[in-house]
């Protein structure tokens, strides 16, 4: 579940990165998309704005993933496509 979430905000921040950070209260989009640290980082930031908060301090990266998921297929992140034109 984490890999496709990882995928999922990848996508968003590279193409639809208002709806994305206004959803999740972002202030502004990573240096570089295609870097796996940076999409941590990000849904590092998305788990501490819903709570996903484990002893610590750390993100329940697992947790964080299914809460993104979810909102992505509940329509609460606005509409988007995940195919490309060609």
């Amino acid at each position: 579940m984490e890999d496709v979430a990882f995928f999922g905000v990848k996508y968003l921040v590279k193409y639809y990165w208002e709806s994305f950070s206004s959803r999740f209260e972002l202030k502004e989009p990573p240096q570089d998309p295609d870097n796996p640290d940076d999409i941590v980082a990000v849904m590092e930031a998305v788990g501490r704005k819903r709570g996903c908060i484990v002893s610590g301090g750390r993100v329940d990266l697992e947790k964080a993933s299914g809460i993104m998921l979810r909102e992505l297929r509940a329509g609460k992140l606005g509409r988007y496509s995940m195919e490309a034109p060609y």
